[in-house]
Formats: C-alpha cells, structure tokens, sequence
C-alpha cells in the first residue's frame, strides 16, 4: 500500500512540473489546444491586438507581479535577454498551446535554465483576466497572445505588451 501512495506522490510532482517540448516548428511548454465549448477556432490567424484584448493590467502591474511572484520563490534570475510565451486564449479565458521563444539581448537563440523558463510559465499561467472575444460581437472565439518578459542584471525590467 505504502508503495503505490509513495509512487502517486512521485507521478503527482512530475506533473506538477510542465516540460519543454521541442517539435521542428519550435519549443512548447504545452502543445495541447484547449478551445472549450462553442469556442470557434482561428488556427492562430486572430490576434488579441485584433479584438483590444491585451490583458488588462499594466505593463508595469505584471513586471512588479512576476517579480514579487519569483522572489516568494527564492529564484535568483543571471541571466540576460527575452524569454517569450506565445499562446491561445480560448472562450473561458484559459491560455493553453503555449510556444516558448528565447533570445539574448541581442535577439540571439539562447538557452536559459529550465527553473527561470518553469517559473515564468507558471506565473504566466496564473494570469487569469484575458479578455473574452467574439467576432462581430455574436461568435465567441479564440485568439493568440504573447507576453516576453526582459531579464537584465538579474531583474526583470520590461514585460512586453
């Protein structure tokens, strides 16, 4: 009995741990497309500029939430450049098919530790006020969406859009 408890617990906190999956087109934290229901699918040709629906705190409010959020967390962010989530926002407002793109300062590809790119997943993933969109106001439908965070000297100094 104790065994099957000890290896649920181990299964449970591999997946509590999201991956980074690399296909030819790029690498995914999640390549799962969740629409829900009724939600019309755009195949990512619809983008939240689209519909005004940037997500509806500042730009200033995320850096300093993501900032806070990595500090209760104790991670030290040493590295330089942009770390990139790209993703769907489906008709509940949920975020899912998230592609991952990472540069240097300089737009250079670069790598940066898997523990910096999980915790800013999963603040990414906590944001939850993404607009509701329909199109011509009858359609309710998904759209794509981006948030690249800006790491300099250990902070993160800009959070884009």
């Amino acid at each position: 009995m104790n065994r099957y408890l000890l290896l649920s617990l181990f299964l449970a906190s591999l997946a509590a741990q999201s991956q980074i999956y690399v296909r030819p087109d790029g690498e995914y934290m999640d390549t799962t497309l969740v629409l829900g229901k009724n939600c019309f699918d755009t195949k990512g040709e619809s983008y939240y500029y689209s519909y005004d629906a940037k997500y509806p705190r500042s730009s200033t409010t995320i850096q300093t939430n993501a900032s806070s959020f990595l500090n209760q967390r104790n991670i030290k962010l040493t590295e330089n450049g942009y770390v990139t989530f790209r993703f769907r926002v489906n008709c509940s407002g949920e975020i899912s098919y998230v592609k991952l793109m990472q540069t240097d300062e300089n737009y250079q590809p670069k790598k940066f530790k898997v523990e910096t790119i999980q915790s800013l997943y999963e603040f990414t993933k906590s944001l939850k006020d993404w607009k509701l969109v329909k199109y011509k106001n009858i359609i309710p439908l998904s759209y794509t969406a981006f948030i690249s965070y800006k790491i300099h000297h250990g902070q993160i100094v800009a959070v884009i859009p």
